[in-house]
């Protein structure tokens, strides 16, 4: 065997070494996605037949943190001079904002933010009248959901923003700790029941309960490796047995 030869079958068996691996650790991403998916589901459907908690009184439950869509109700008042915005929010194709209140709690100087729906972009400019409507105590029910630190590509997005800023990305309560004197619920509330008949719109929450298409991507990709593994033997074969077309100088002694 020649040195082009030698080389062009070490080349190619890495090349399919690699791609082997690779393969299988994309059908092996899938199977990871599919037991998320299994599990969110499972905690989904436990959360949702439970009774709705009353958070006045389990304030200092230690497993709000594992309840993430267990319904929530809660008498208390807004403290809308915390308000803030939650921006890049559509509802209905109509771009807008979410509006995120801090939520007294009553008998208690705690508060939790409350997610209370969408307003139009143009609604901003008359917060304080839409507000004027939900002055007072309020007996709020809703969804409990938990925050986030990161987006879904793994950044802060307001890790540039001061604590005072009207305007969000994503629901960090670690960062809304830092503009209030009294302690943060480590959820938040996401309403699911209209309050009045004007803004903020309330958005339910859209949740597929199923498996997605993870098992037959996981299939899809054993496939192709098993089909790469297992066939490129013939194609290493078809190398070594095809003549070289190289041809070979030779010294004419005549």
């Amino acid at each position: 065997m020649n040195d082009y030869r030698r080389f062009k079958v070490v080349l190619t068996t890495l090349l399919a070494i690699a791609g082997v691996i690779v393969l299988i650790r994309l059908g092996i991403w899938q199977l990871d996605r599919l037991k998320w998916r299994r599990t969110f589901n499972s905690h989904y459907l436990q959360q949702v037949a439970m009774p709705a908690l009353f958070l006045n009184e389990s304030v200092e439950d230690p497993v709000l943190i594992d309840s993430e869509y267990r319904q929530v109700r809660a008498k208390g008042h807004y403290d809308f001079g915390g308000e803030v915005y939650l921006q890049n929010q559509a509802f209905q194709n109509q771009p807008g904002f979410r509006a995120l209140t801090p939520y007294v709690l009553d008998g208690s100087e705690m508060v939790v933010y409350v997610d209370r729906g969408w307003i139009g972009m143009d609604a901003i400019e008359t917060m304080d009248e839409i507000n004027q409507n939900a002055e007072g105590e309020q007996e709020i029910s809703g969804v409990i959901r938990l925050p986030q630190q990161r987006n879904s590509f793994g950044i802060d997005p307001d890790a540039e923003k001061s604590p005072d800023s009207r305007f969000w990305m994503i629901v960090n309560l670690e960062r809304l700790q830092e503009r209030e004197s009294r302690t943060v619920l480590p959820i938040y509330i996401q309403l699911t029941k209209k309050e009045t008949s004007n803004l903020p719109i309330p958005v339910p929450n859209e949740i597929e309960i199923s498996e997605g298409p993870h098992m037959g991507y996981a299939i899809q990709w054993f496939f192709f490796a098993t089909l790469l593994a297992g066939g490129y033997p013939f194609f290493l074969r078809k190398i070594l047995n095809t003549p070289s077309k190289r041809k070979e100088i030779v010294d004419d002694d005549y």
